[in-house]
């Protein structure tokens, strides 16, 4: 799997989440005063998190803490929220802090479920039909639900230039990492959308898609559902080596 695609070491994007969004319509409490337990001195005494689990589980507890202050809604100071969890953050693979992020934002997803299930971000409507105007976001849950391929343009940090992937979408996980089939590395690989350029169907920009997509007759459903159980993008793998 590419790593490529995968977050910036420096930080995590904040989680585009619908019940967050709708934080910020809510009366926010402001001008708190740190409460003292967040102004007493250091202790001398270090506490060390040995394994990746531990570090994890911190990481991911801060990142939550994290939004809720980028929200207003905690009364613990920014520099110590960044200390703790930058420090922690560049000790975590690059592949476990996908896993992290995806964890904090199905925890919001809960959330919204049980106060406000309007907000869940799983029953927000699928786009009918996507324009050059439509967000990253809404290109690959369209694809997504409707089983097309799209094409993509990154830049690669490590060969120093734009690259190109044709891809078949299979899941969007945190509203922000595209896990597709690229057919052309032959691999399945995590995107990131904040470090994708351009996104669209592999077809092109054509009228049909601002229509909406085309559905194929009734009667044609159990044919093609019966080719996609018979097709897999993974049949396209070389074979491996036989050994002499």
């Amino acid at each position: 799997m590419h790593d490529e695609k995968l977050a910036s070491a420096s930080a995590p994007h904040p989680l585009e989440h619908p019940l967050l969004q709708h934080l910020d319509t809510c009366v926010a409490r402001e001008d708190m005063s740190p409460p003292e337990l967040f102004e007493s001195p250091d202790q001398p005494a270090q506490v060390s998190f040995a394994t990746t689990h531990e570090r994890s589980t911190i990481t991911l507890a801060m990142l939550l803490l994290r939004e809720l202050q980028h929200h207003k809604l905690t009364s613990i100071p920014d520099h110590v929220l960044d200390k703790v969890f930058h420090r922690l953050w560049k000790t975590i693979d690059p592949y476990d802090r996908v896993d992290i992020e995806i964890e904090a934002f199905e925890i919001i997803d809960s959330l919204a479920k049980a106060i406000a299930p309007t907000l869940s971000a799983k029953t927000q409507a699928t786009p009918k039909n996507v324009s050059p105007e439509s967000s990253h976001a809404e290109v690959a849950q369209w694809a997504i639900y409707h089983g097309k391929d799209l094409k993509l343009e990154l830049y690669d940090s490590d060969a120093g230039k734009l690259v190109s992937h044709l891809i078949t979408p299979m899941s969007l996980d945190a509203a922000m990492y595209l896990r597709a089939l690229s057919h052309t590395t032959k691999e399945v690989c995590i995107f990131s959308l904040k470090h994708i350029g351009t996104l669209e169907p592999a077809t092109g920009w054509t009228m049909s898609h601002r229509q909406g997509p085309q559905q194929p007759p009734s009667h044609m459903w159990n044919q093609l559902d019966e080719e996609r159980q018979q097709m897999s993008w993974l049949d396209e793998l070389p074979a491996p080596l036989e050994e002499e």
